[in-house]
């Protein structure tokens, strides 16, 4: 088996569908097999990949898992020599499971770590398809004065179209985009999957960021086309207040992995301060607002 495709869903049916006829109508003269990893969907998502693709192993979890659990369940059933990790809310636009196997094949001196795609959105405009690694002193900036954070995502979407207009064999990135990861199962195996901590966020980042400190390259190849409905497969969380707690969590579980103790917690009663006016957010209830700085003195 060369490929394994393997896809997380939870109450995303018609994205999904949408997605598996794309992987269907594209993938050729490759061996291949999909895999869904359904997080308990109660949208019919189960019923109509059962129904449309019987040919898709359907792995049904009795609970939401998130991304990186749910992600390594799948990887625990793939055969495939490489996994393509695709998020639901994407569609391929032409053969991307043969190009990047073929370019990861043929560049086996790269010691590749992710591979990854220039994303397209909805209108086939090139979108975000990778970043850097986050630093705390980002963060900090960013909460204080938060066109850093445009001014720099401006600064990495022209180094992406620069390669993308070049058409360059490869651009080494920190990280690429969790929508479309394509990796070596042993190198996967050997990095033990995803950190089971991170519900979502942070879970594709921290998985990069071992490869890279294992000596792998995460990179972005031209050649495949996916179009990337960023955001639709976040849009159950239940509010916006759930997904800045589970945000939060995961984003300290992140810098408290990768830097040294001292370092962290500094950054933890700095944030804190910061983030202490969020009390006074109208937006949110008292409740959400109380639940918001426990969430942050307890990470």
């Amino acid at each position: 088996m060369d490929v394994s495709i393997i896809i997380v869903s939870y109450n995303t049916r018609d994205l999904t569908i949408q997605c598996l006829d794309s992987v269907f109508k594209q993938t050729k003269n490759i061996e291949f097999e999909v895999i869904v990893v359904d997080n308990n969907s109660i949208d019919g998502s189960k019923q109509a990949i059962t129904k449309w693709f019987p040919q898709v192993l359907l792995i049904e979890n009795n609970e939401n898992e998130g991304f990186g659990r749910a992600n390594n369940i799948g990887i625990n059933y793939a055969k495939g020599k490489y996994l393509f990790l695709l998020n639901s809310d994407t569609i391929l636009l032409n053969n991307v499971a043969l190009i990047f196997f073929d370019f990861s094949e043929s560049n086996q001196s790269l010691k590749i770590g992710a591979l990854g795609a220039v994303l397209l959105d909805a209108n086939k405009m090139m979108t975000r398809s990778s970043g850097i690694f986050p630093s705390k002193k980002a963060m900090l900036m960013h909460i204080l004065i938060g066109y850093l954070q445009r001014k720099y995502y401006d600064k990495l979407k022209k180094k992406e179209i620069s390669f993308y207009q070049d058409a360059s064999l490869y651009l080494k990135v920190d990280n690429v985009s969790g929508a479309d990861l394509f990796v070596l199962k042993a190198t996967m195996n050997e990095m033990n999957g995803f950190d089971p901590f991170f519900f979502i966020y942070y879970e594709e980042t921290d998985l990069q960021r071992r490869l890279k400190d294992k000596g792998f390259s995460n990179m972005l190849i031209n050649g495949p086309s996916i179009v990337h409905l960023e955001g639709a497969s976040l849009a159950n969380l239940n509010n916006s207040n759930e997904q800045r707690l589970i945000f939060t969590k995961s984003m300290f579980y992140y810098f408290k992995k990768h830097s040294p103790m001292i370092s962290f917690y500094l950054f933890k009663y700095l944030f804190l301060i910061i983030r202490f006016p969020t009390i006074l957010d109208k937006r949110y209830t008292w409740i959400e607002r109380k639940k918001y700085i426990i969430q942050i003195i307890k990470s």
